[in-house]
């Protein structure tokens, strides 16, 4: 059992594996190389990797499942996307900014090699792997609005 899954008492949910699965087909479909690095999952409260680049990011709940997906592109960075949606409360303490149905209690990161590849990287995972609060606009790719991903308010 790896040190996430002592931490939350049980085995690391599939969707690590279908979102390492995907960057990889996404990597070979446009012959991109090397392959985009992908962090492991680590506590929303920790530090995490590649945040200081542009990138995606993903939150998981405390049962490792796929929340969210986001992306850091242009003059953003990974930590600067990811820290807008959390108040800080103490040292290393993040609350979130909204009152999610399910709280991120995880993330994971990947690292683009341009800025401009985050957007169609993030669209590709949402296709693929529909976080339950993700929507693009026009389509039903997923299954969430803001009041579903935040509660109503």
């Amino acid at each position: 059992m790896t040190t996430l899954e002592q931490d939350i008492g049980c085995e690391v949910d599939s969707d690590e594996a279908a979102v390492r699965e995907n960057v990889r087909n996404y990597c070979q479909r446009y012959s991109i190389s090397p392959e985009f690095p992908i962090s492991d999952v680590t506590k929303i409260n920790e530090s995490w990797p590649f945040g200081d680049s542009p990138g995606c990011y993903l939150f998981y709940d405390e049962n490792m499942g796929l929340l969210y997906i986001g992306k850091a592109s242009n003059k953003n960075v990974i930590a600067g996307r990811v820290y807008s949606y959390f108040r800080t409360q103490g040292l290393d303490q993040l609350e979130p900014r909204h009152a999610w149905l399910r709280p991120p209690r995880y993330i994971q990161t990947i690292k683009v090699h341009k800025a401009y590849e985050a957007p169609s990287l993030e669209e590709f995972l949402i296709r693929r792997l529909k976080p339950i609060t993700n929507v693009i606009r026009g389509e039903d790719v997923a299954t969430s609005s803001d009041e579903q991903m935040f509660g109503a308010e």
